[in-house]
């Protein structure tokens, strides 16, 4: 396991505020990489990140997820529904088709220790009629390669107005 340090990476003085921005080190002068994708859409190794273990797992803890708030199948919906997940490890949670993977339908804002994940579900900018859903909780970011997939909710059919 490496160590890391914080150095400051550069300040802003406005007004009487300085604003300081903190960027992890490593303990052999790299800097971890929380940068997102490279120009592929490719993600770096996450070998320096001690959120994740080597499984996978972040901080330490197994993968998991179930959802806590949905209508249930068959239900008649309208408007703005909350949809809620809860689990452990959580990094990219969406609302997909029963099948495959696009189009998204939606994605979920995750909490930062990763155990809430929530959507406020707008069916309003769908046509009416029948919709077959699922929602599908990922261990790693978007494009993430190694991503570990579960199915919070096997596929739904919600009836919307």
């Amino acid at each position: 396991m490496m160590k890391k340090t914080l150095t400051i990476a550069a300040g802003l003085i406005t007004g009487s505020v300085v604003l300081l921005t903190a960027v992890p080190t490593l303990a052999h002068g790299g800097y971890a990489d929380y940068s997102g994708p490279d120009k592929h859409g490719r993600y770096r190794d996450r070998q320096d990140d001690e959120s994740f273990n080597r499984h996978g797992y972040r901080h330490g803890l197994p993968f998991a997820a179930r959802v806590t708030m949905a209508p249930p199948p068959g239900a008649f919906v309208s408007g703005i529904v909350r949809l809620e997940v809860r689990g452990r490890g959580m990094v990219n949670v969406e609302l997909l088709p029963a099948s495959g993977y696009t189009p998204k339908l939606g994605v979920f804002n995750v909490s930062p220790d990763g155990e809430l994940a929530w959507l406020d579900f707008d069916t309003r900018r769908l046509s009416e009629g029948r919709l077959d859903v699922r929602i599908s909780a990922f261990n790693v970011p978007p494009n993430y390669p190694g991503a570990s997939e579960i199915v919070a909710m096997p596929p739904r059919v919600w009836n919307l107005r």
